[in-house]
């Protein structure tokens, strides 16, 4: 089940109260909370030693990137997320391979550190298509070659 609490509700009182109505005794592990921040969690194991009244077995309790981690390590066993400086490093070198003259449009795809600016804003505008319901699937890479010579 989801809970959405509204913005004029304390966050993490309407938190403790949703998963003490869940529970089974002292155990709370039957839930999963999903959060913002990390100090958030800290301050909702608080409420909830409070409010049980002493040791307690608590829900399973995910920062939003955690969770995110959590169900990529579960699809992808053995695979890692890349940090924002690897992920601009394997853009850099794909550039480099589908761009074999060095070229992109007009841009010389020079070193690294040049392309460095450049590969954080198509990872951050990649990163926007996502988040907004957009597929990379089904691109048409001859049209997009096409476009690619056209430069800037």
């Amino acid at each position: 089940m989801l809970e959405l609490i509204g913005l004029q509700e304390d966050l993490v009182e309407r938190t403790a109260a949703a998963v003490i109505d869940r529970r089974d005794g002292k155990d709370l592990s039957g839930t999963a909370v999903v959060f913002p921040s990390k100090r958030f969690g800290f301050f909702l194991r608080q409420e909830l030693a409070a409010r049980v009244g002493g040791n307690f077995f608590p829900p399973t309790m995910f920062p939003i990137e955690s969770l995110f981690e959590t169900l990529y390590r579960l699809n992808y066993p053995g695979g890692r997320i890349l940090d924002e400086l690897e992920a601009v490093h394997v853009l850099h070198e794909s550039a480099g391979a589908v761009f074999r003259g060095g070229m992109y449009g007009n841009r010389t795809l020079s070193g690294f550190a040049a392309f460095l600016p450049w590969g954080r804003k198509v990872l951050a505008a990649l990163e926007e298509i996502l988040g907004d319901g957009g597929r990379t699937e089904g691109i048409d890479f001859k049209k997009y070659r096409e476009f690619a010579a056209l430069g800037d």
